[in-house]
């Protein structure tokens, strides 16, 4: 059997293949950034490596190396996904409702399968026609709210039209800006704008993004597709736009396609899926395609979701919260390209709202002897939640008697004979399909009189 085993990194490696031979492993690759290694092994114990007796774990978790499908809509996954191999099903929060997307593209084809039924509205056409010749804005307003592909299919698109695949005026895009400000200052709100396309650095251009910006606006851009410095381009190139690179399923960012790759540099805020995804074209159907638009589409649709769980929230402050909620997990990074390149990589975390109260970093203060319960009440998405294991001075166990989880309502009991500390629970969360979707974790401070007996060093 295939497993794939998370090492302590602190150690040295030599200590963690020896210990991993000695319980009958073969290393057949190892993963030394991300500290996984890959064994083979028949009938492996790994416990006595994860709860030592010295009290510092050689394995902090194992699975077996299972086969998995990346499906057409793997964007979406990959997004609620912590790490690989990525979920198999979409499960968010919410889907965008009440959230504005401008989209300022070639325009939308509203025709289409994926798009039917999606709140889009033509707000202003460079030409006064609305109708999509190139594919480009189609595409794109599948992948923020298309019925199977959208990220927020429950948000509203309202359509610019620039002209695509031609020569453009910095002046029919100054027109586009005045009238997204225009329309959103007739409502309250942080409202999303969608740039997936770039020309060379234009002052003007530059100091009225920063005024839609200050306006409660939120600008997504599209990095760019020539492998080149990011800077030298705008709107990407404004120090306070969310600037997109495109990854793949497995999380690199490489070039697509002889000469086309995610641009570079520090103005590339995030990186988000955006290589052989799906979208959908003119005529009907589907196709894969890659290029930093579709990531860019792909975040567009992801802040949709954060606005509408926080709306009070200031554009700056949905930023940061979605910044700071990225993933570092970008793999076989061509380093002397994407050096200065922040390692980010979009993520909705949703353990938040699977469980309510939140126990995702809690702390529950309990006397021994005393019975303790938490009620659990599941969102919707959740089909139960299990117990799963307790760490216990950094050491990773069973979860004892003493903690129960039944009809929906977690029991602490620690007998008096418990030792004083701080120990973790872990829950695991199962979806509808029977999928784990998640986990939470809360501390429990279990002490004899006082609280303050616990050490916390």
């Amino acid at each position: 059997t295939k497993y794939v085993i998370s090492y302590n990194k602190d150690m040295e490696f030599s200590t963690v293949e020896s210990s991993l031979i000695s319980v009958g492993c073969t290393i057949l690759q190892v993963f030394e950034s991300i500290g996984v290694v890959i064994v083979e092994a028949e009938d492996a114990d790994f416990s006595s490596l994860m709860t030592p007796s010295a009290s510092v774990p050689v394995v902090l978790a194992y699975e077996v190396d299972s086969l998995v499908t990346v499906h057409e809509e793997w964007h979406l996954n990959r997004i609620t996904s912590p790490n690989l191999p990525m979920r198999e099903s979409y499960i968010t929060k919410n889907k965008g409702l009440g959230s504005t997307v401008y989209l300022i593209d070639s325009g939308v084809d509203t025709t289409h399968a994926e798009l039917s039924s999606a709140d889009i509205h033509p707000l202003w056409s460079w030409n006064n026609d609305f109708t999509d010749i190139d594919g480009h804005g189609t595409g794109l307003a599948s992948i923020i709210v298309g019925a199977t592909l959208g990220v927020s299919n429950e948000a509203t698109v309202k359509s610019l039209k620039i002209p695509f695949g031609q020569s453009i005026s910095i002046s029919v895009l100054l027109n586009a800006f005045d009238v997204v400000l225009s329309d959103h200052l007739l409502t309250s709100g942080v409202k999303v704008v969608n740039c997936s396309w770039s020309i060379p650095r234009s002052m003007i251009l530059d100091s009225k993004i920063a005024e839609l910006q200050q306006q409660g606006l939120l600008v997504v851009a599209a990095a760019g597709n020539t492998m080149s410095d990011a800077n030298t381009l705008s709107p990407v190139g404004v120090d306070t736009v969310l600037g997109v690179a495109a990854s793949d399923a497995y999380d690199r960012v490489i070039s697509w396609a002889t000469g086309a790759g995610s641009n570079w540099g520090p103005d590339v805020d995030i990186t988000a899926p955006g290589v052989d995804v799906q979208i959908a074209v003119l005529g009907g159907g589907t196709r894969e395609a890659s290029g930093t638009s579709i990531a860019a589409a792909v975040v567009s649709g992801c802040v949709c979701q954060y606005i509408v769980e926080s709306p009070t929230s200031s554009a700056t402050d949905v930023q940061d919260a979605l910044l700071q909620n990225a993933k570092t997990d970008m793999l076989f990074r061509n380093e002397t390209i994407y050096a200065t390149t922040p390692n980010r990589l979009m993520f909705l975390p949703l353990v938040e709202l699977m469980i309510s109260p939140s126990l995702f970093n809690r702390t529950f203060e309990i006397p021994k002897g005393t019975e303790f319960t938490i009620p659990v009440v599941l969102a919707n998405v959740v089909k139960v939640v299990n117990i799963h294991n307790i760490v216990i001075d950094s050491r990773t166990r069973t979860a004892p008697e003493w903690v129960t989880l039944e009809n929906g309502v977690i029991t602490v009991n620690p007998p008096v004979t418990l030792e004083t500390g701080t120990y973790i629970l872990e829950i695991e969360i199962i979806g509808h399909e029977d999928t784990r979707i998640g986990y939470a974790a809360f501390k429990m401070k279990i002490f004899n009189s006082s609280v303050d007996e616990i050490n916390e060093t």
